[in-house]
């Protein structure tokens, strides 16, 4: 499971090229565990997405007990170490039984953008294939599902592909980003993906996808537009060995990679 400590790092930042190349683990991590025994998220936690308002930072993350019973949770901090979680939490649940969503929700990727909050999630039934979702909330804390989803399907151009998901968003100021991943278990290879829409409802293929093609488990993490150019923040290697990386773009399509990577490691054993 990635740790919640690193979601934080590579969640909120907004500086310049320059300033990622060296980055720091908090001697305090992890900055968020789970809860007690027998409650909704005592068993782990898993990152989504932080956003800045208010002054304050407001985390989105899910959930689960004993790989069942997936949930999202919400938290706040005045500083993006000290997290209070929310007294209603869990925010949003499973699906009804049989719904698309009734077995697994992840990755909650939240953006605040023409007064509405989006979410954009990975969701499944029991046996089915992993799909995105998408649910709106007028303060960022009571949801409502889209009844059209899923939003993004495997069959929405991807050829060759049984996975749908993990899928970080992002507003540039005029076009919603979606970077997803999609691939084939069988073969073991995984690619990001990328599709813009206007409107957080629907979505264009990039022409030039796959935009980002790795080992097994390769993946976006977070995307940041910082005013002149994309940064990319994506996971990559083998199961439960991965790294993180950074790859930057000038129009979001096309990406270069950093020449230092990776740019986060695991920590010593046992840590």
């Amino acid at each position: 499971m990635k740790r919640l400590g690193l979601a934080f790092l590579l969640s909120i930042l907004s500086l310049s090229l320059f300033c990622q190349y060296h980055w720091t683990k908090h001697p305090d991590n992890p900055v968020m565990v789970p809860g007690e025994p027998g409650g909704w998220n005592y068993s782990s936690l898993g990152p989504g997405s932080i956003l800045f308002f208010d002054n304050t930072y407001h985390m989105y993350y899910d959930a689960y007990t004993e790989f069942k019973d997936w949930a999202f949770g919400y938290a706040t901090s005045p500083d993006g170490i000290t997290w209070e979680k929310h007294p209603n939490n869990p925010i949003l649940e499973l699906g009804a039984p049989g719904e698309w969503d009734s077995y697994w929700i992840s990755d909650a990727f939240v953006v605040n953008a023409d007064t509405i909050f989006h979410m954009w999630y990975t969701g499944r039934k029991e046996g089915g294939q992993f799909r995105i979702g998408h649910a709106t909330s007028p303060d960022g804390i009571e949801w409502t599902k889209d009844p059209d989803n899923p939003v993004r399907d495997i069959a929405d151009g991807i050829p060759a592909s049984d996975f749908c998901g993990h899928s970080p968003v992002m507003h540039d100021g005029s076009l919603y980003h979606m970077y997803y991943m999609t691939g084939n278990w069988s073969t073991r290879i995984q690619e990001v993906w990328h599709a813009t829409s206007q409107d957080g409802w629907n979505w264009t293929n990039d022409p030039l996808n796959p935009v980002l093609e790795g080992d097994l488990y390769t993946y976006a993490t977070s995307v940041i537009f910082d005013g002149d150019q994309y940064l990319m923040f994506y996971g990559d290697g083998p199961a439960m060995n991965w790294t993180i990386n950074l790859t930057v773009s000038e129009d979001g399509s096309s990406w270069e990679q950093y020449s230092h990577n990776p740019v986060l490691t695991a920590g010593p054993p046992g840590s």
